[in-house]
């Protein structure tokens, strides 16, 4: 195929026909509602999935021809979108593209290939290069850094042991332009359950963001391990940390969380809230999400008071372009979770009469389609480390029917269907997928519920509560710590048995 420039001009051109007509170049740069977003691009027809607006972005793209480009996704960019695209790509099962300008920062650049994207590195097309250059015009080969014809910055002779993190030891560089490194190879089949993977190597070649450089010292190439492996650096020495460090494995390996990576939709408050401190007593490092970013701080601080990391993303799972940047983030920030807990849920009680088209598809869409739009994004990521647990947030009125709250009763129902399903379709692979059906917990939505009562039928509040306590042959409202349990018990090891069912925790009153 005959090589074509792409420039902005031509970008430009194609703004006006985005949801329209085909695209005649495939450098876009999309942006969604001013939030890290999906991008989806399907080169076969030059075509963008779904409608949304462009922003030409050809800064890092000048002279990037058509031939260099595999089929899948493209991006202009190396930041949080790049990072969306690659999440998507991995998802679809297509390459991702990323042209990355050269003073795109190296922890971008890494994130991105951990996502399976490839990226290639341009030079901006303004000619400003943000890195520290040789003296000599042009970058000469003895100075810090080379540039190629492609714009790509290789190490200099001088200073090669001082090349940038992300590409010293990048596969690409293996025996190139008399580069004689020895390329990272990792065994992906050494990726246990939930294990993350580190780099090994001693002081003296340690480099910030987890990716080693190597120049030569030693007894051979950085070792890539496990968590739980013998750890020993690149020069052979032991690399255990000490006693300190041994008692902190130890403690993040035991328990349900054993250093695993947990997500909690509507963990602002109430159940969520509790769930979400109780996986990471118990060893997870935890994603939260809600609507209101204040309640998300005040989780994420309990959380790291704990001692474990914490990721507060605003994010209405309702939509799924949301979900997809917000599982992307997550990756990128904390890895990739492997426990899911899908607690994000509305309620409104109407007659069925009274029932609006409006509130029957938002309790349908929340309820039951961001859990859905969750499970769908981060089943991948369990299928390929053989291990997962997911763990929806249902009802009692998932079991039985109850007057007044006809869309939420179908909403639940259709999760612990959609948990039923998942659980046999993923059953034998290492992956539980369960509900937990509470009765009233004391919380702010069962407060609502009791204000609901006071409003329709004039009693009191304390008589309100009354009633719902009267639901339970305890005669007490359900306690998130209950709730809270149950949910970390099943995320365990010790739960692989448990798969499938709809737990439900109302003091008696439902049995089955």
């Amino acid at each position: 195929m005959k090589a074509t420039r792409l420039g902005v001009e031509e970008i430009r051109r194609a703004r006006p026909v985005v949801a329209k007509a085909a695209i005649r170049t495939p450098l876009v740069r999309l942006n969604v509602w001013d939030a890290p977003a999906e991008i989806y691009l399907k080169l076969e027809n030059l075509q963008p999935i779904g409608s949304f607006k462009i922003r030409g972005a050809a800064n890092a793209m000048s002279g990037v021809s058509r031939s260099e480009l595999a089929k899948g996704v493209l991006v202009a960019s190396a930041g949080n979108m790049a990072q969306g695209a690659a999440w998507n790509a991995r998802r679809l099962g297509v390459p991702c593209t990323v042209i990355a300008p050269d003073h795109a920062p190296d922890t971008k650049v890494a994130a991105i290939e951990r996502l399976g994207g490839r990226v290639i590195r341009r030079r901006s097309c303004d000619g400003r290069q943000r890195h520290h250059r040789s003296r000599a015009a042009g970058g000469s080969a003895r100075g810090r850094y080379r540039l190629d014809s492609l714009g790509r910055r290789w190490p200099g002779r001088r200073h090669r042991h001082r090349a940038s993190r992300a590409q010293a030891c990048g596969p690409h560089l293996r025996r190139r332009n008399g580069d004689r490194r020895p390329s990272l190879r990792v065994d992906e089949s050494r990726l246990t359950a939930g294990g993350r993977l580190r780099a090994v190597v001693c002081r003296r070649h340690r480099q910030q963001d987890g990716v080693p450089h190597h120049a030569g010292h030693g007894a051979g190439p950085p070792r890539w391990v496990v968590d739980g492996e013998s750890r020993r650096d690149c020069c052979g020495a032991a690399a255990d940390g000490g006693a300190q460090s041994r008692d902190r494995r130890r403690r993040r390996r035991s328990g349900p969380g054993g250093g695993r990576i947990a997500l909690v939709t509507g963990g602002g408050r109430g159940i969520g809230r509790a769930i979400a401190l109780s996986l990471a007593s118990a060893g997870a490092d935890v994603g939260v999400t809600a609507r209101s970013f204040k309640e998300l701080d005040e989780t994420a601080a309990a959380i790291r008071a704990l001692g474990r990391r914490a990721e507060a993303i605003v994010c209405d799972v309702s939509e799924r372009i949301q979900v997809d940047a917000m599982i992307a983030r997550v990756s990128t920030a904390l890895g990739d979770p492997l426990i899911l807990v899908n607690n994000a849920g509305i309620a409104a009680s109407a007659k069925v009469t009274d029932t609006t088209d409006e509130m029957w598809d938002r309790m349908l869409r929340v309820n039951a389609s961001g859990a859905f739009y969750c499970t769908r994004a981060v089943l991948p990521l369990m299928l390929a480390a053989k291990w997962g647990r997911i763990v929806n947030m249902a009802s009692v009125a998932a079991r039985a029917g109850a007057p007044y709250i006809a869309a939420y009763t179908a909403s639940k129902h259709a999760l612990l269907g959609l948990t039923r399903a998942v659980a046999a379709e993923v059953a034998g692979r290492g992956i539980t997928v369960n509900a937990v059906c509470p009765g009233y917990v004391d919380t702010e939505m069962t407060d609502a519920s009791a204000a609901n009562i006071v409003k329709r039928t004039g009693r009191t509040d304390e008589d309100a509560r009354k009633i719902l306590e009267g639901f339970s042959p305890q005669g007490r409202l359900m306690t998130t710590p209950e709730v809270a349990a149950m949910t970390t018990y099943l995320c365990s090891e010790v739960a692989r048995g448990i798969n499938g069912q709809g737990i439900v925790i109302d003091g008696g009153a439902l049995q089955s």
